[in-house]
């Protein structure tokens, strides 16, 4: 939960409230991709989490 809060605000932020001040250069599909890297990182980090903490214990 603590990942989500710190890596999901920005590309969220672009998607929505700050669109119009984004840079000319970066494109919608640009702000998927970043959004799309960092959920599966997240839930990537999570699913190695899980199989460490299952092997230790």
């Amino acid at each position: 939960m603590v990942s989500a809060c710190v890596v999901l605000p920005q590309p969220l932020l672009l998607k929505t409230v700050l669109r119009e001040k984004r840079d000319a250069f970066m494109l919608d599909e640009d702000v998927d991709a970043m959004l799309r890297g960092r959920l599966l990182g997240i839930a990537g980090g999570l699913w190695v989490g899980a199989t460490i903490n299952s092997m230790m214990f």
